[in-house]
């Protein structure tokens, strides 16, 4: 392998290089007439055929037993002149030494070149992406000294390196490549090559300071950064940024600023992912109620409940199409999901819980008539912001299944990969806003439970607890307590009525008798019953015929989304089941009794009249249909006695 050419360059230096302490004997020189590299020993300097010159202070230099290498005391060695002025001439010397054998060897080997960068996410973290250029051994056709402290080197290539020598340099030059190695040890001045070749191995290794692809490297590692920060979801392209400005209210906060790119982001990414996907593994529904019992039940055991529970697994809903953000009625949900056929049902479990202090009892059974999902769900994304009470009215209003995923709970850094995960087939952070199966299902857990024999003990232990109490009452002031409290209850369900016609029909769920408008009823029928006057609970009683008489008396609507009495009337006229002529008599005694033709127009008391004729016809000629039962006639003589009279004479009563 050819070796490499060595070539001096003439030429100050500004650089400051500390003087040397001790006697370090001085070996190596530069040729006085081409600049070379000159060692004690070689033929020339010892035939005194070439002179030596001082690297450092460039005075000449007079040789001491050059060509004796045996001799130690004195050792071979070039002398200045006396009394020249000397600042770092055995550094300098050492470095040329040093840059000799680099030449000679004929290559050098750089160190890898590691270039960092560093991208800042929407959410402040960092994310650092690095690329490398790997270690490699070049060759070296050319070693030039700069000055004092630097030498150039020519690669085989054409590329040049600066090599600065002093092992200091931190700063490199753009689009230049520059490596620091420490050659500043006064001994390497005193050595020969091959101590010199066995103590250059020992030396640090070089280290960069700039690299000719540091430009390329940077943008790589830049880039790298930035992807990193994308697949963590916390960054976006340019475009998605311009888009985002362009939409941006004015004046804006830049704290909410960031958190919106942030949100806007992971929405559009969890759109995404279930439009690719079209599936999405759903929890389980949940639903249960429970009654305690009262003070002083169950020979004072600390806890005693009865709680009814339904559940259903977690299932995976496959859609046959995906829209998102598709207005539906006023509001626009995230996602809408069309479920594919067949649908799957939802399948669930009934348990019942019964607590006796430290004692559980426990039954369950499955669904004897599992449903099917309904053909469309509803998913919405949250971020930082939940669906607001506003939009969970608007999305019972729908009245379809609506499930929430709630990036906030997940936790952790999220990626592209990792976030599609937790979408498609996790379950964590995900909860269902509104499920129609729910309400039926509750519907039925009240029933169940109010039908449990442990919960009918409960209520029997309050009746006989509290019989004596309520007899202090007068029965009259018990009935004006019933009817007060019969048509709050009758008139809230008609204000949910007409909100479920305009807000959001079957979300709203009618009062039933878990309510605590049915509970004020229930107590004052108890009362008038301890009192003897029985019925008051029974449901064709209190849901029909004492609406329809107060409808009558006070010629309105009682239970009936109407404002007077004779649309209460046309809706009884046009009545035919046997079950509900059997009282037709009594509604015929009410209109007597509290005079109800006064408030109808001509043509309405034709009707009405002609109607009558026909009812009192079917009971003269006794069709048992229109024949009620008498076990009314007391509590209705009690709450009406306007209609005492009426009763008393028992037309239309069945013997």
């Amino acid at each position: 392998m050819a070796k490499a050419e060595w070539n001096v360059q003439a030429g100050n230096s500004d650089r400051q290089i500390p003087a040397t302490t001790g006697a370090v004997p001085l070996k190596w020189a530069s040729d006085a007439s081409t600049g070379a590299p000159r060692y004690i020993h070689d033929p020339d300097i010892v035939s005194q055929a070439a002179g030596a010159v001082c690297p450092g202070c460039g005075s000449k230099l007079w040789t001491v037993l050059a060509g004796q290498p045996q001799r130690v005391r004195p050792t071979a060695h070039f002398r200045h002149v006396a009394g020249t002025p000397r600042t770092a001439c055995v550094v300098v010397a050492a470095r040329l030494a040093a840059s000799h054998h680099l030449a000679s060897l004929g290559y050098i080997d750089l160190p890898r070149r590691r270039v960092t960068a560093v991208s800042k996410g929407f959410s402040g973290e960092g994310y650092e992406g690095w690329v490398e250029e790997p270690a490699q051994r070049v060759r070296i056709s050319e070693v030039r000294m700069v000055d004092l402290a630097a030498a150039e080197l020519t690669l085989d290539d054409g590329r040049t390196i600066l090599v600065d020598l002093t092992g200091k340099r931190v700063e490199g030059e753009a689009g230049r490549a520059v490596i620091t190695i420490n050659l500043s040890d006064p001994a390497l001045a005193e050595m020969d090559v091959d101590e010199l070749r066995a103590r250059l191995r020992l030396l640090p290794p070089a280290r960069w300071c700039s690299h000719w692809r540091d430009r390329e490297l940077t943008t790589e590692a830049r880039t790298q950064a930035v992807d990193m920060a994308r697949q963590a979801l916390d960054a976006w392209s340019d475009e998605d940024e311009a888009r985002f400005q362009a939409q941006l209210p004015p004046g804006m906060d830049p704290d909410a600023t960031a958190t919106m790119r942030r949100e806007t982001l992971l929405h559009r990414t969890v759109k995404s992912i279930l439009e690719d996907a079209r599936r999405i593994q759903a929890p389980g529904l949940h639903a249960a109620v429970q009654r305690d019992a009262p003070d002083g039940y169950g020979d004072g055991w600390y806890d005693h409940r009865v709680e009814v529970l339904w559940w259903s697994a977690p299932a995976e809903l496959r859609f046959e199409a995906v829209e998102l953000e598709r207005r539906l009625g006023r509001i626009v949900p995230d996602v809408v999901g069309h479920l594919a056929e067949p649908r799957p049902r939802i399948l669930g479990g009934i348990a019942t819980r019964v607590q006796r202090g430290d004692d559980e009892e426990e039954d369950e059974q499955h669904d004897e008539f599992p449903a099917h999902w309904s053909e469309t769900v509803l998913i919405e994304v949250a971020v930082t912001h939940k669906v607001d009470e506003e939009k969970l009215r608007k999305v019972r209003h729908l009245d379809l299944p609506t499930l929430e995923i709630d990036l906030g709970a997940m936790g952790g850094r999220l990626t592209q990969d990792g976030l599609r995960r937790l979408v498609v087939d996790g379950l964590e952070g995900k909860r269902w806003l509104h499920h129609p199966t729910l309400r039926t299902q509750r519907a039925l857990l009240r029933y169940k439970l109010r039908e449990h024999a442990e919960v009918l003990a409960y209520q029997a232990y309050i009746r006989a607890h509290r019989r004596e109490r309520l007899l202090e009452t007068l029965p009259s002031l018990w009935a004006e307590r019933y009817l007060q409290a019969l048509r709050a209850f009758c008139d809230a369900n008609i204000r949910i009525e007409r909100l479920r016609k305009t807000e959001g029909p079957r979300y709203l769920e009618h009062l039933d008798e878990d309510s605590e408008e049915w509970a004020e009823v229930a107590l004052a029928a108890e009362a008038l019953e301890a009192h003897g006057f029985e019925g008051g609970v029974e449901r064709v009683f209190a849901r029909t015929i004492v609406p329809r008489i107060l409808s009558i008396q006070l010629n309105t609507g009682v239970g009936y989304a109407v404002s007077s009495a004779i649309e209460v009337l046309n809706a009884i006229m046009n009545t035919r089941s046997d079950n509900s002529t059997q009282w037709l008599s009594l509604y015929l005694i009410a209109a007597k009794s509290f005079d109800v033709e006064r408030h109808f127009r001509p043509e309405q008391v034709q009707r009405f009249r002609k109607w009558r004729a026909e009812v009192v016809g079917q009971i003269e000629a006794e069709a048992p249909e229109y024949l009620r039962p008498a076990r009314f006639d007391a509590i209705l003589s009690l709450l009406f006695p306007a209609m005492a009279r009426g009763i008393a004479h028992g037309k239309g009563r069945a013997d």
